[in-house]
């Protein structure tokens, strides 16, 4: 088959468009900034400067359609080197599937490598864009969540926000403001 419905690349989006290509044997999974997954159409990244939470969500990363098999979507965590697949209904969060969650359901679920991920994802804990870093570390300390998925007001995805993430943007801060103060002897 024939990618005719990827409009030609502009300059700069070579990489891009080869990881599309890469996936196009599965075009229920894709890979790189929030689209529908279905289409294999490749969107720019969403402005994210409208709030702290925005500014720290990573958009890189995979979305799958609740369609998509289990198998397609390990395959495509093993390609990529990614712990999840956020599983999106058109652009509405569905849940998110971890290696963990394919590991509890080996011993439950019959068929498994053929099952639509929505069968086995685990519901998604959301936080909106807008919300300050504060609230991302009570909304982390009140779920217990890994990660969070980010939405904007009408619930689309935005990105994903981890507590790794979160704590990078601290030791940034923190960082410079040794290099601040450190500069003032």
């Amino acid at each position: 088959m024939t990618p005719s419905c990827i409009p030609a690349p502009a300059r700069g989006e070579v990489v891009v468009v080869v990881v599309v290509v890469v996936l196009w044997s599965c075009p229920c999974v894709s890979y790189g900034p929030p689209h529908t997954p279905s289409t294999g159409y490749v969107y720019p990244a969403p402005d994210l400067s409208s709030g702290m939470t925005a500014d720290i969500a990573r958009t890189d990363v995979l979305t799958a359609a609740p369609d998509t098999t289990v198998v397609q979507a390990t395959d495509a965590m093993r390609t990529h080197g990614e712990a999840f697949v956020v599983v999106l209904d058109e652009q509405h969060p569905l849940g998110v599937l971890s290696a963990a969650d394919v590991g509890l359901a080996l011993g439950t679920v019959d068929g498994l490598a053929d099952r639509p991920v929505a069968d086995v994802v685990s519901l998604s804990v959301t936080i909106r864009e807008r919300a300050s870093r504060e609230g991302l570390v009570s909304r982390f300390r009140e779920t217990g969540a890994e990660r969070l998925v980010v939405v904007d007001a009408a619930d689309e995805f935005v990105g994903v926000v981890s507590r790794r993430d979160l704590l990078a943007t601290y030791a940034d801060e923190i960082g410079s403001l040794f290099d601040l103060f450190s500069s003032l002897d």
